[in-house]
């Protein structure tokens, strides 16, 4: 931030407002929050913790490509179901 604000030729003043505005952006990163939730359903199907999940399509094809990462799993029910896993539990019993 220091960096930039020398660049524009400011000074840079963190303040209660900025980091407001910083916590109201990372709570609004849609991105950022599917990345989070999709990592918490992959950590706890590689640990096989009972954890309940609503996932989009996007996240499950976020979720297989990690799984096929380190899996070596390219084809199965977790591709292949009409309807994805719903618990974490589900895909630790697909992928091992």
């Amino acid at each position: 931030m220091t960096a930039m604000a020398n660049w524009l030729g400011q000074s840079f003043e963190a303040s209660n407002i900025l980091y407001t505005l910083w916590a109201e952006f990372i709570e609004r990163n849609q991105g950022l929050q599917s990345y989070n939730k999709c990592s918490t359903i992959i950590e706890n199907a590689f640990n096989n913790v009972d954890y309940e999940f609503e996932s989009t399509v996007l996240e499950q094809a976020w979720i297989n490509y990690n799984m096929s990462k380190h899996c070596n799993v390219y084809d199965g029910p977790l591709y292949s179901n009409i309807t994805y896993p719903t618990n974490s539990q589900q895909i630790y019993k697909i992928i091992s």
